[in-house]
């Protein structure tokens, strides 16, 4: 399916969700604002068709199999429940969805604001 999203064709890997927020905050490519993408945008890129990575590798080549960060995971944005802070992430395997502690180190893929 096509999206209106602007994505960035490189990654960062190995950040935690902070610096992936921040990463994403202080791009400047095309002269654009950047931003970590809500989960949903992000697994409009997720392809179920293929595996390993399941993405389509003509837009985005070299993209890693991997874990992506995405927004933050509602219900555990705080400690006070005695939770760390998690996030939403998407495996770039197979498209799988989890969340994780936000200190955790996986990849990013800013998308514009619009």
């Amino acid at each position: 399916s096509t999206t209106s999203l602007v994505w960035q064709q490189g990654y960062k890997s190995d950040v935690t969700w902070y610096e992936a927020k921040s990463y994403c905050e202080n791009l400047t490519l095309d002269s654009k604002s950047w931003r970590l993408p809500l989960t949903h945008e992000l697994k409009s890129l997720i392809d179920y068709d293929k595996t390993s990575p399941a993405i389509d590798t003509v837009y985005f080549p070299d993209t890693p199999p991997e874990w992506f960060w995405a927004s933050k995971h509602v219900g555990y944005d705080d400690a006070s429940a005695g939770n760390e802070p998690a996030s939403w992430m998407i495996n770039f395997y197979d498209g799988f969805v989890e969340y994780s502690s936000r200190y955790n180190r996986y990849n990013v893929r800013c998308v514009q604001s619009n």
